[in-house]
């Protein structure tokens, strides 16, 4: 890789003058028009890049961020209770991680920052990472689905006064700044499409406080009211869970029914399934509607309809603040608008169409 005093023995210039130009740092000495085209040139010639790590020295920075996640310790396994009590970033088949980690690292790599990249799975595991959160190693840090308890241990840690931002759809640490999707949005947005599709007995599936509000909220606009006999906050979120949950209800319910929000595409699949198992023709008698568009969703029999979380642009935007942070500035928890996947679970075409 070529350096400043290549370009300057190129030139016959001298390293600081070569420097002052590349940086933008020309001062009041200032530099002929001619002088600074052929710096920039003969850079471009060479394939000149800044040395960041000389830089970040040099500014009394890492140029480095770290990314602390929660993921599970054993894909595809159920979380144990450890795991719970830490709280969980989606599941193995989601690929929320994969999508979030790409959002913040494409938004670093934008500023040249490198990114030292944590798991954890327990309390245990999270308070492992703690030493390395401090101004000497890392410029911010984004945390990725911490609970309260964790936060806490966090914020004592940071005495130094490390930017954080945090990326998580509850309101868990109100001073600290927070990314995440809209989930009102998330729950509105799916029963707004069953009922957009013809459906009037809409059956949900699911804790998530917020999304049941935009259930109720996309049923109210549309002139209905809740039925609870239809609404199950079951704590729930896998495949066999919902084939739990089915067995209990028996297979005449779904006779009541004629479209379901799902709290996951797991439970949407198990959903699925279910009814189709049971001889229930999905979407003609049943419409089904999950969250997450996991990669699974479109290669389904009956491909499945879900809420995407957009939680790449959650992972850029989170970049984009922990940076302002880095630079000083004032920032606030930033919503991102959830987008729909229709697929054939509850439409009478095949293809996907994507909605914002």
């Amino acid at each position: 890789m070529s350096s400043l005093r290549d370009i300057a023995n190129a030139l016959d210039l001298s390293v600081s003058m070569v420097s002052k130009v590349l940086s933008g740092r020309m001062g009041t000495s200032g530099a002929p028009a001619e002088t600074v085209r052929a710096i920039r040139a003969k850079a471009a010639e060479l394939n000149y890049h800044k040395n960041v790590s000389a830089a970040a020295l040099a500014a009394g920075k890492s140029h480095t961020v770290g990314i602390l996640i929660h993921y599970l310790s054993r894909i595809g396994d159920l979380p144990t209770r450890e795991e719970i009590v830490a709280g969980q970033f989606g599941i193995a088949s989601s690929s929320l991680v994969e999508h979030v980690i790409s959002g913040i690292c494409d938004g670093l790599i934008a500023h040249q920052m490198r990114t030292v990249l944590g798991f954890f799975s327990t309390p245990a595991t999270f308070e492992r990472l703690l030493p390395c959160c401090n101004r000497s190693e890392l410029d911010g840090i984004i945390v990725v689905d911490a609970n309260e308890q964790l936060m806490q241990q966090l914020l004592e840690h940071n005495s130094d006064g490390l930017p954080i931002v945090t990326v998580h759809e509850r309101r868990n640490y109100p001073e600290l700044p927070r990314v995440s999707c809209d989930q009102p949005a998330v729950g509105e947005l799916a029963t707004r499409q069953l009922l957009e599709a013809g459906c009037r007995r809409i059956m949900y599936i699911g804790h998530f406080q917020d999304r049941y509000d935009g259930y109720c909220r996309a049923l109210a606009a549309a002139g209905f009211d809740v039925d609870p006999a239809l609404v199950f906050r079951e704590r729930i979120y896998y495949r066999h869970q919902a084939w739990e949950l089915w067995e209990k209800l028996g297979s005449g319910f779904p006779r009541q029914i004629d479209g379901v929000v799902a709290q996951s595409d797991e439970l949407a699949l198990g959903t699925l399934q279910f009814l189709l198992r049971n001889g229930f023709r999905v979407p003609q008698q049943v419409k089904i509607i999950g969250v997450d568009n996991s990669p699974f969703c479109g290669l389904l029999e009956t491909p499945l309809s879900s809420v995407d979380q957009n939680i790449y642009e959650v992972g850029l935007t989170a970049s984009r603040q922990l940076m302002k942070l880095i630079r000083g500035e004032e920032i606030g928890n930033v919503l991102i608008a959830p987008m729909l996947a229709v697929r054939a679970s509850s439409s009478d075409s095949n293809d996907i169409t994507i909605k914002p």
